[in-house]
């Protein structure tokens, strides 16, 4: 059996419990006791104080409140790298969830925010040479052609004059010479938007949309750190809840993992009500133990 002594430091009468202060030691189920002290003064009785046991059972817990962890990203779990009683540190990992939608979501947020930027400094530099060459030859050439429907288009007019040519082929003509035209202007205002500087709409636009394609890329990341559950804190893992297949995710009714910071310890003792009002704080406690059987308890 265990014995060691300690003090009241906080009484909750709507509770009935007590909270001593402990030093490092393991959660256990206890028994305890309290000495009452009390006495007449020594003008009115010469008599030694007499002392009143108080036993009540207890328990032994982290002195800070335990942590439920579940991972904010919803997924199945495809690791659980530690055991309930295991130690980690801040930062160790506790529990993995299958990342390859959020792997190739951020692949894709990456790609949207490289033709976003590439679209944008395309825009300050203006039009490569090639593209705008290449915009000229296209204009030309459709003028060209539209003069050639044209001058085909006098021809069958003078025949039709001469019944020679038929209104069918006059008509066909005209149609082709409408559409050519189209061509032509259409040409002409791509090689003329090429030509134009960018105007200050057009950058702001595009600045806008490389912007909108870097949050969207920090929020693929986000999603795919939520993958992994790791430790807040340094302590003790108390209850692992989940096996690997399972899904899991921040809307889980349970906690996945469960800790507490065991580098400092207090008890609770349930007192009765009938022995309540013998409590004060300050008061000397001893606490003992027979459940104890970890060799690393120190008091």
């Amino acid at each position: 059996m265990i014995q060691f002594c300690l003090r009241v430091i906080r009484y909750v009468p709507s509770s009935r419990f007590l909270v001593l202060s402990l030093g490092p030691a393991v959660l256990a189920i206890l028994s305890w006791a309290l000495w009452a002290e009390s006495g007449n003064s020594a003008s009115q009785d010469q008599r030694e104080p007499t002392q009143r046991r108080i036993s009540a059972p207890g328990r032994v817990e982290g002195a800070r409140e335990q942590l439920e962890l579940l991972p904010q990203a919803e997924g199945r779990i495809i690791e659980i790298p530690v055991t309930e009683g295991q130690f980690v540190r801040q930062g160790d990992l506790l529990l993995r969830l299958d990342a390859a939608s959020y792997i190739a979501e951020c692949k894709r947020a990456q790609a949207e925010l490289d033709v976003a930027t590439g679209r944008y400094q395309q825009l300050l530099k203006g039009t490569p040479l090639d593209r705008l060459q290449e915009a000229r030859s296209l204009y030309e050439a459709q003028l060209a052609e539209l003069a050639q429907i044209e001058l085909t288009l006098r021809r069958v007019s003078q025949l039709r004059t001469g019944e020679v040519a038929t209104q069918h082929e006059f008509d066909t003509q005209q149609a082709l010479q409408r559409s050519k035209q189209a061509h032509v202007q259409a040409a002409k205002s791509h090689l003329a938007l090429l030509e134009a500087p960018p105007s200050d709409e057009q950058i702001q636009t595009a600045r806008s949309q490389v912007d909108t394609a870097k949050a969207s890329l920090e929020l693929a990341r986000l999603r795919l750190d939520q993958t992994r559950l790791t430790s807040p804190i340094s302590g003790q893992v108390l209850w692992v809840n989940v096996q690997a297949g399972e899904l899991t995710g921040p809307s889980s009714l349970k906690p996945a993992i469960v800790l507490a910071d065991t580098s400092e310890y207090r008890v609770q003792a349930f007192v009765e009500e009938c022995d309540a009002h013998l409590v004060e704080i300050g008061m000397t406690a001893s606490v003992s133990s027979s459940a104890v059987s970890y060799t690393h308890l120190t008091l």
